[in-house]
């Protein structure tokens, strides 16, 4: 189901993108956590993404994905920094 909806995600406008992105993270961070590490770089390609939006989404989903394992943080300041710089 993850795959197919980041499938979905990276070929559709960016409002429906947005609801598509939000299913992913609701269901990597909140209903099966295992996930996150299989999928984290898929949502964090997203940080490239044309749309203001869809990159203050991947910020916050960084901050919930850190939530949930802090060790994440190491790995994701450098996307971090670059994403607060835009």
């Amino acid at each position: 189901q993850v795959v197919d909806l980041l499938n979905q995600a990276a070929l559709i406008s960016t409002d429906e993108k947005l609801t598509v992105l939000k299913q992913v993270q609701e269901l990597i961070i909140n209903k099966d956590p295992s996930l996150l590490d299989n999928f984290l770089d898929e949502m964090i390609a997203f940080q490239t993404d044309k749309s203001i939006e869809i990159r203050k989404f991947v910020i916050g989903f960084i901050e919930e994905a850190c939530k949930r394992d802090n060790e994440l943080l190491l790995r994701l300041i450098a996307n971090l920094n670059m994403l607060l710089k835009d």
